[in-house]
């Protein structure tokens, strides 16, 4: 049995009062994953503007060659 299929069966069993604290607490972890992935992105954007290379680009066979890679 998967995992969804348990918490399915758990839920059905569940009164509705039960059911609105088991809501209350998904949807704060769903906040929490949201506010943690925005700021991991955040993070990544300042990484990048901060970054004294930014704008610096180079051609695919460069980028290959210093990779050890052969096209």
């Amino acid at each position: 049995m998967s995992t969804r299929e348990k918490c399915n069966m758990f839920l059905d069993a569940m009164p509705e009062y039960q059911l609105e604290l088991v809501l209350a607490y998904i949807q704060g972890m769903k906040a929490f994953e949201e506010a943690a992935d925005d700021a991991y992105c955040e993070a990544l954007y300042q990484k990048y503007m901060n970054d004294p290379d930014r704008g610096d680009y180079i051609s695919e066979e460069e980028l290959c060659h210093e990779l050890g890679l052969v096209i």
